[in-house]
């Protein structure tokens, strides 16, 4: 599909993303973010240093209908690379986690949450 202005679609997710306007998620492969849409998805891979990044866009069956690889050196890679960036920020609320741990740090009173069974159970695999 060459009619699919990949870098258009980037800035866009990028913008989005940057105002908090994107709810990435995880997947089952490593170092793959998605984002779903009403009608599909789209994911983001980065593969070992950043060498190539790929963008792939799903229908609502998750059928592939567009995969694009990058690679360093194009413009494209440069934009895929800070949108992988942002989603990995976006999904994991580092700076928005550590700040809350700090206000409760210097809040008075007693700190940490009492554990069930249950909560120690809960492992994210």
């Amino acid at each position: 599909m060459s009619d699919i202005n990949i870098e258009s679609i980037l800035h866009k997710l990028i913008k989005k993303t940057q105002q908090n306007e994107a709810e990435w998620k995880t997947t089952y492969q490593e170092n793959e973010f998605a984002l779903q849409f009403h009608v599909g998805k789209i994911t983001i891979w980065e593969g070992e240093n950043s060498d190539v990044v790929s963008i792939s866009i799903y229908n609502n069956r998750y059928e592939l209908l567009h995969e694009q690889d990058l690679y360093k050196g194009t413009a494209a890679h440069t934009m895929l690379t800070d949108l992988y960036a942002l989603a990995q920020k976006s999904y994991y609320k580092r700076e928005e986690t550590i700040a809350e741990i700090i206000k409760e740090l210097d809040a008075e009173g007693k700190i940490g949450e009492s554990t069930t069974e249950e909560d120690v159970l809960d492992l994210p695999f």
